[in-house]
């Protein structure tokens, strides 16, 4: 970290990926007024399970999960996810497909595939990009890619700006707006998702988001639909406002400092 601020008022750190909690401990220690934030972007066990030692330790002055029932179990802020939106072009080959999904297979992996046969049974193309899935769990289908690493976030985009549909498949127990929710709305694209919670967002309408709360209820026939989709976006997701959440949220527990 190199201090290029300007001025002498107290730093705040953010950590949204973990670093190891000496280095926390070494910039505490060469700015003794500063703040430490800890974002968790995912679920507690697999924080727990990666970085064993950032729940709840004491050099973090404020907790934050975009999960609500852990913010409410643990006593942590809650945060809406959020992002940026940038240009992504269009293909000239549009649609590349009918329905995508990227990302970690995690407990998920037989509910995706049972989408996926929903989708290609009523003659939709669907594409999936996979990470995590053990060789001996892989099912070789059409448009599948299991991977060992991440898609590229732009690549991820690309994809997704170009499909019809956006397919969200929440990992277990999981509660909370997340990224592929907030790019279905930025970019104007139908969702499919059995997160339920999107229901109370003021983006939510069942003509653009189909929401099941088992596979089985999903309608192919919606991503069919050639209305156009307009969420009416304008910029409600930008990490700007999560700043000002922090920053307000530390001048209540800290006053203002």
């Amino acid at each position: 970290f190199k201090n290029t601020f300007k001025d002498n008022k107290p730093i705040c750190f953010v950590l949204m990926d973990r670093i190891p909690i000496s280095c926390c401990t070494y910039l505490k220690h060469k700015y003794p007024n500063s703040r430490f934030v800890a974002m968790y972007r995912d679920v507690i066990k697999i924080t727990q399970e990666l970085y064993p030692d950032h729940p709840n330790n004491p050099i973090f002055d404020l907790q934050m999960t975009i999960d609500k029932k852990e913010a409410k179990k643990y006593n942590w802020f809650h945060f809406d996810e959020f992002e940026s939106k940038i240009n992504v072009p269009i293909s000239e080959d549009y649609p590349l497909s009918d329905v995508f999904f990227a990302g970690k297979a995690k407990d998920r992996l037989p509910r995706l595939l049972e989408a996926y046969s929903i989708f290609t049974k009523a003659g939709l193309k669907c594409s999936y990009y996979l990470t995590g899935v053990l060789p001996e769990d892989r099912v070789e289908l059409p448009n599948v890619v299991y991977a060992d690493k991440f898609m590229p976030y732009s690549e991820m985009l690309y994809n997704t700006v170009n499909s019809r549909c956006v397919l969200e498949i929440n990992q277990e127990e999981a509660l909370g707006y997340t990224s592929r929710f907030l790019e279905a709305v930025m970019f104007n694209k139908r969702l499919i998702t059995d997160n339920l919670a999107v229901k109370e967002s003021k983006f939510y309408s069942p003509e653009n988001i189909q929401c099941v709360s088992n596979v089985s209820e999903i309608d192919p026939e919606f991503v069919k639909n050639n209305n156009v989709v307009d969420y009416h976006y304008n910029n409600e997701f930008s990490p700007v406002h999560v700043i000002k959440k922090i920053d307000s949220e530390l001048i209540k527990l800290y006053g203002d400092k």
